[in-house]
């Protein structure tokens, strides 16, 4: 099974959603030890870069403070 190339857009589309999934189901179905690195350092990419894009935007509402 061949890892995708092209990087996952973070826009909070079906499509964003369809493409990490199916990045989960190969690294749950890949057998090389490497291969299973590269898809796991992907997907910690498109975890930062989720929170990354959440942050900005909740920053325009910070929480209050007592």
């Amino acid at each position: 099974m061949a890892l995708r190339a092209a990087p996952v857009r973070i826009d909070g589309t079906w499509a964003t959603w369809k493409a990490l999934a199916t990045e989960i189901q190969e690294l749950s179905t890949l057998r090389q030890r490497n291969a299973r690195w590269i898809v796991r350092r992907k997907l910690a990419r498109h975890v930062l870069r989720i929170a990354a894009s959440l942050n900005i935007l909740t920053k325009g509402f910070p929480l209050m403070t007592w």
